[in-house]
């Protein structure tokens, strides 16, 4: 590059926006003053870079212009088993359609540039795909099919429609009808169909351990660690006192998690002060071991998150780690990084110190176990009088959680039970009880200590932040709440404090389950970033995640500022300016979305699979869902949820009403709203497209629809069951 030409991203993307046409290479080079080849060779790859990341398009005459100029939407596909698609795009508001024949070039997850364009017949907005500026899969999980000598994958993935073909010679062994995963050797194009090579047959049936297998395949998840990693691990030093921490050994630490749990990566103790409470959190100092330039460290950035399946775990970091050395196991000594604070008798944080230590956890609890210990009066565990002032604690913690108006919601968490033999044998609803309150509430008070050290020392670290509802779905809410006579505070800005007094408003009443619902339907999706905008959800200013560095990359990235800040304990790191974090940020958002999704793909094959045998039964549940084709029905035993179609509600036209969360019948003006209880017949199972169909046998309305009866009337009609 010639010394008079500064060459950066930002500068090339600047002089096309300011051209306010396309420019060609030749006029690019002049507005910029490049005259050498070293310089445009560059250039060249600054305009590669740029149209990676879909901010530049090449169109058909060679010359480079701005994307957002020339009215193309940038985004990711989403794919449906019927064929058709959705773009899903930065822009606030719905998802753009796109077309059977729009999504035969792509697999759902490729980033593409589409020209927005008319309406399908049902009145969504379309769009036409202009370029795929990224590829996404590149290995996928299905059954292999052989059928007059031709092979072919249909795909496990029900956003998959495509079949995959596979040469002859590429079965590689693999038999019709067997479990495979393949290779992509061709992506989709618009007139060719994607080609594959198998690679191993997973199996010949679908039990817990293959639909895992096949998940993991299908979510780009990584099998097993590099060989360069397990070299790294094989003889990492066992924990012992040095000068890089204190001896914290003589603290009565314990651990409570689930009774199926593997690492232990935070343990608590707290004592009464005369003005409130002293609690220790030590969190599992990962960093001791995790250095920046490893190959572990790269492994462990790239994975972001481990993974959790029924019955099954891909960690984030080796198992020599995860569920060894940095496992808080009792009787053991292990590294920790500690947050000891100061908290009031009336449960705010008062003050916080860290530092690097080594512990000795007393005991491995268990949820359970010790909600039942607190219950009983006469306990006689070894560990009662920290539990009975962790408990204490808690009471205080809940209490300013509910002056600061933070939001709370009752999970709806189910355990598979697999036989030994692989399959699936019960599904049982988790129950959250004063334990798992109790471990939440600490760890949330630790999380907002590490956000504030940092904020106080003008340190940036990724932060964990829940943005408010957008404006759309503010409105959408408060017209819902006006038809039930509600109102919802804040003006323009309500605060988490507001939301949590319209579901305090209901608490005790039918419709407190229809509010809660609505309210739901309303927030954004927690992400990662540098940025200090707070956790709406916890009605929190400062938050950041501090206490899984085991599973979660940005804990680690936490942990390192914080020694940072303290000048002590090793794996102290530099803190990442402000756009390298942004990056991490969005990485690790990522990986965090598609491990869940990955999670949820083979929770919902199971729960098919669980009730495959059972077609012609009848449940009883909760409208859980309500949409222009139907309602979602939920069993309240098991809590799988199924598909009540339209037409099988009875004979009148029902219009949707999505700001209400109802179907309402144009004739009769009879309601199906979200919250109400039916009673159903399974009719109809597929484990493969994952759905479930219900037939309708009764409804009852959380309140009285009729036209023309009053309030007493409509309290009546609420409470009986109507069938269909």
């Amino acid at each position: 590059m010639s010394t008079t030409v500064k060459m950066t991203y930002e500068r090339v993307f600047q002089q096309l926006r300011q051209a306010g046409q396309p420019m060609s290479f030749r006029a690019l080079c002049a507005a910029l003053e490049i005259t050498e080849k070293s310089d445009k060779r560059q250039l060249t790859g600054v305009l590669e870079a740029l149209a990676n990341e879909g901010r530049v398009l090449v169109n058909r005459h060679g010359d480079y212009g701005v994307v957002e100029q020339m009215d193309l939407l940038r985004g990711v596909v989403l794919g449906h088993r019927d064929g058709y698609g959705f773009l899903k795009t930065e822009r606030p508001g719905p998802d753009w359609f796109l077309p059977p024949r729009q999504m035969a070039r792509v697999f759902p997850g490729d980033r593409v540039l589409a020209r927005p364009g008319g309406h399908d017949r049902r009145g969504r907005e379309k769009a036409s795909i202009v370029e795929v500026l990224e590829r996404n899969t590149e290995a996928l999980a299905g059954r292999l099919k052989i059928d007059a000598g031709i092979s072919y994958l249909v795909p496990e993935n029900p956003q998959i429609s495509q079949q995959v073909l596979i040469p002859p010679d590429q079965r590689n062994g693999a038999n019709n009808g067997d479990i495979v995963q393949v290779r992509i050797t061709r992506q989709p194009e618009r007139d060719a169909q994607p080609l594959a090579t198998v690679e191993r047959v997973l199996g010949d049936e679908l039990d817990v351990a293959t639909r895992i297998d096949v998940a993991i395949t299908d979510f780009g998840l990584p099998r097993e660690f590099p060989a360069a990693v397990l070299r790294e691990v094989e003889n990492l030093p066992r924990p012992s006192l040095d000068k890089h921490g204190r001896d914290m050994r003589e603290i009565p630490f314990v651990t409570i998690d689930g009774a199926d749990a593997k690492d232990f990566d935070d343990a608590v103790f707290a004592r009464r002060t005369p003005k409130g409470w002293r609690l220790w959190v030590a969190i599992a100092d990962v960093s001791r071991y995790v250095r920046p330039g490893t190959a572990l460290d790269r492994e462990a950035q790239a994975r972001a998150t481990s993974v959790y399946f029924p019955g099954r775990v891909i960690p984030m970091l080796p198992p020599v780690l995860s569920d060894d050395l940095c496992s808080l196991r009792p009787d053991e000594d292990r590294y920790a990084l500690i947050a000891e604070l100061v908290i009031s008798a009336e449960g705010q944080l008062r003050s916080s110190r860290f530092y690097p230590g080594l512990i000795r956890s007393r005991a491995r609890l268990i949820y359970d176990d010790v909600a039942a210990e607190l219950d009983a009066p006469d306990s006689r565990h070894p560990h009662i009088n920290t539990l009975r002032t962790l408990s204490s604690l808690f009471e205080a913690l809940h209490a300013a959680r509910q002056v600061r108006g933070a939001l709370d919601f009752e999970g709806r968490e189910v355990f598979f039970d697999i036989g030994d033999d692989g399959h699936l044998r019960a599904i049982r609803p988790v129950t959250r009880n004063r334990a798992h309150r109790l471990i939440e509430e600490c760890m949330i008070m630790a999380n907002v200590a590490a956000a504030r050290f940092l904020r106080n020392r003008k340190l940036q670290a990724l932060n964990r932040v829940h943005p408010p509802p957008p404006a759309d779905a503010l409105d959408d809410f408060r017209k819902f709440l006006a038809e039930w006579g509600l109102k919802l505070g804040g003006r323009n800005k309500p605060r988490p404090k507001h939301y949590q007094a319209v579901l305090d408003s209901v608490a005790g009443k039918p419709e407190a389950v229809l509010v809660q619902g609505a309210l739901l339907r309303t927030l954004s999706q927690a992400v990662y970033s540098p940025d200090t905008d707070g956790h709406f959800g916890l009605a929190l200013d400062d938050y950041a995640h501090f206490t899984s560095p085991i599973r979660r990359y940005p804990d680690l990235n936490v942990h390192r500022t914080i020694k940072w800040a303290l000048k002590e304990g090793a794996g102290a790191v530099e803190p990442d300016d402000g756009e390298a974090l942004q990056v991490l940020g969005v990485h690790c958002s990522e990986r965090e979305r598609n491990a869940e999704q990955a999670g949820w793909n083979v929770v919902e094959a199971l729960k098919c699979e669980y009730l495959e045998g059972r077609v012609g039964e009848t449940f009883e549940g909760e409208v859980v869902g309500v949409t222009n084709f139907g309602l979602f029905v939920e069993i309240d035993t098991v809590r799988i949820s199924g598909l009540v179609h339209i037409s099988s509600l009875g004979r009148d036209y029902f219009q949707h009403e999505p700001e209400f969360h109802r179907l309402r019948g144009e004739r009769s003006g009879q309601m199906f709203r979200l919250g109400d209880r039916m009673k159903v017949r399974l009719a109809r199972v597929d484990s493969q497209e994952r759905k479930i169909d219900f037939e309708p046998l009764a409804h009852r309305p959380l309140i009285g629809y009729s036209r023309g009866i009053g309030a007493k009337g409509r309290d009546q009609q609420a409470n009986q069951w109507r069938e269909l």
